[in-house]
């Protein structure tokens, strides 16, 4: 068993590093006086330091939902989103759910759902062309793809493209695992339509509050069916029976009074401004 080449890059980093291997978001445009605020708010309620729902907290999910419903033009109900430990605990979660032993994914990928992949000992086929996943990809296996701003190709999928995709899937019968880490990061502010929108059957659609608040809170989500997420929130119990209740309640708290748009716009045109520069 080999240690997560990322967590590596991660260990190697101090105040003197600046490192463009890690996907690390800017640390000065964290939202901290609106994250101290929260937790005053927080730390006056006693439940939040007790356990709480392994599916996650119920004002939390009605939020995420709204991100669906409203930006991705997603129906979503709170009983089809599953707060995890981070996107990267939903690779975890989902494939030890499934037994499906083969994972088609883009060349390149990403190398931290790669390496999620490769210690449950998952056999790994790749593909560089939406012809060539027709070809490769059977029933009952899974598509992996990061298909916004893709890491590290930074490629994005074209809605023709998104909806070839869906079709190929439905017509092979295969699970969709689909990565919306960056989605939300448009320079425009335009959000695509995800895959899942056109594939929802056997779709999972995983975001993350990491790149749009803050990574060190270690909170995401899985989007899927009622009937999938069932079947995702017991393996979810026996890993760590539930999300930071503590940490949950600090990003709603912060949803609450905080437009969290206005926050990832202007972290989108700050790091629209360093691409310019570079």
């Amino acid at each position: 068993m080999k240690r997560s080449y990322i967590r590596e890059i991660l260990d190697a980093i101090n105040e003197n590093t600046i490192s463009f291997a890690g996907g690390l978001p800017n640390e000065d445009l964290f939202p901290l006086k609106q994250l101290k605020k929260a937790s005053k708010k927080v730390f006056k309620q006693k439940n939040s330091l007790q356990y709480s729902k392994s599916q996650g907290l119920d004002s939390l999910r009605e939020k995420i939902t709204n991100f669906y419903t409203n930006i991705y033009a997603l129906p979503t109900t709170k009983e089809e989103i599953l707060i995890t430990t981070g996107s990267q605990q939903a690779f975890d979660i989902i494939l030890k759910s499934l037994h499906a032993n083969n994972l088609v994914v883009e060349s390149p990928s990403y190398i931290g759902a790669l390496s999620a992949f490769k210690i449950l000992k998952k056999d790994i086929k790749d593909f560089k062309t939406i012809e060539q996943l027709e070809n490769i990809i059977n029933k009952d296996e899974i598509f992996y793809c990061v298909s916004d701003y893709q890491n590290p190709s930074t490629y994005t999928y074209t809605k023709k493209q998104r909806e070839k995709i869906a079709n190929i899937l439905e017509k092979k019968d295969a699970f969709l695992i689909e990565d919306a880490a960056y989605s939300l990061l448009n320079f425009q502010g335009k959000i695509k339509k995800p895959i899942c929108k056109f594939y929802s059957e056997k779709s999972y659609h995983l975001g993350t509050f990491s790149k749009i608040v803050a990574p060190g809170l270690r909170v995401g989500w899985i989007r899927a069916n009622k009937e999938l997420i069932g079947n995702i929130l017991a393996v979810k119990e026996s890993l760590d029976l539930h999300t930071s209740t503590f940490n949950q309640m600090l990003l709603d708290a912060y949803l609450e009074e905080n437009n969290i748009f206005k926050h990832i716009n202007k972290n989108a045109k700050n790091y629209k401004k360093i691409i310019k520069k570079e």
